[in-house]
């Protein structure tokens, strides 16, 4: 694949093309060396040409792909230097004065009261020790894992249909992020993905938002469980630790009722794959002017044990289980005795 994304277009029952779209994080080295033989991302990208390093004297981890975490290995080692760049400096302004300065300076953090003088203080928000594990966590997962992306848009008039009633009626009230949830866990159990194993014992990690905050769980043997059961364990859930989170290699993050559209997350480093969910938003069609609502499904993944072909193959069957939901409520959880 060359260049930075491809588009395989998919034809609907309407007529009408969507586009998949998968993005690998990593491109060929500027030394003359195959994609296929050398791939790295843009990180290590900057790195090489920043300290002039010949690609051929990197080592490569799975697949040819080199690292991030082995380039700056490689860069203390060796004790490299940056490679010296000259930038012309752009044309010399008239001094300012220092009262006028202080009055264009952007105040930092959040405004507070004002003091004797009038002028407003700010002071900046604590961040939490946990927020900084995941933000760690999250830092070593994008040097030491390849990267690659994939997205989908997905039609969810019929799932909105099946969760407002209308046309089956459901004993207990479902959520669009309780369809979707459920076809990420049951497209996992039957699709097969090289390097990646996930059966009915595995564990799914879930962020969503509710009532306006952004709630977690674990979906412990997420691939048992019926639609019902996962809409039970939503409601009744408790949040999660972040770093617990990270350390479950499935998760699905659900933007339903934020008003983002899309996301792409990062994977930490046990982690193979994430699904995130954006809120739904309404699309026109030019011609027919008819109105339906659409979700971006946007796929992160581990570019080392997962194949484009098999992750473009796993996205493309979730948005077909989310656009026939019907297919979602055949068949029984192992743990539960009701048909659904």
């Amino acid at each position: 694949m060359s260049g930075w994304q491809s588009f395989s277009p998919l034809m609907t029952r309407r007529g009408t093309f969507q586009f998949i779209c998968f993005a690998r994080g990593y491109a060929a080295s500027a030394h003359g060396h195959s994609s296929k033989s050398r791939s790295f991302g843009p990180a290590v990208r900057n790195l090489v040409e920043q300290y002039r390093i010949p690609t051929d004297q990197l080592p490569t981890g799975p697949r040819g792909f080199i690292l991030k975490g082995d380039v700056l290995k490689f860069i203390r080692d060796q004790q490299l230097k940056p490679a010296t760049l000259s930038v012309p400096l752009p044309p010399s302004q008239p001094a300012q004065s220092s009262t006028k300065q202080k009055s264009t300076a952007a105040p930092i953090g959040k405004p507070g009261p004002k003091n004797s003088r009038g002028q407003v203080k700010y002071f900046d928000l604590p961040v939490s020790a946990e927020a900084k594990n995941a933000a760690l966590r999250s830092l070593e997962g994008k040097a030491e894992i390849p990267h690659a992306y994939a997205y989908a848009n997905c039609t969810v008039d019929a799932a909105l249909d099946l969760v407002s009633g209308k046309k089956i009626r459901m004993p207990e009230r479902l959520t669009l992020t309780d369809v979707i949830i459920r076809a990420v866990t049951a497209t996992a159990q039957r699709t097969e993905i090289s390097g990646v194993k996930t059966d009915n014992n595995s564990d799914v990690a879930v962020q969503f938002y509710n009532e306006g905050l952004l709630s977690s769980c674990i979906l412990r043997k997420a691939n048992s469980l019926g639609i019902k059961d996962i809409a039970k364990k939503l409601k009744e859930t408790q949040n999660v630790e972040l770093t617990e989170l990270a350390r479950v290699p499935f998760r699905v993050v659900s933007l339903i009722g934020s008003k983002l559209d899309q996301i792409t997350e990062i994977l930490s480093p046990d982690q193979r794959w994430v699904v995130s969910i954006g809120d739904a938003m309404v699309r026109v069609d030019a011609q027919s002017k008819a109105s339906s609502k659409i979700v971006t499904l946007a796929l992160s993944y581990d570019a080392a044990l997962i194949s484009d072909e098999e992750a473009v193959r796993f996205l493309n069957d979730i948005k077909s289980s989310v656009e026939r939901p019907i297919f979602i409520l055949v068949g029984r959880s192992t743990d539960s005795t009701s048909t659904e």
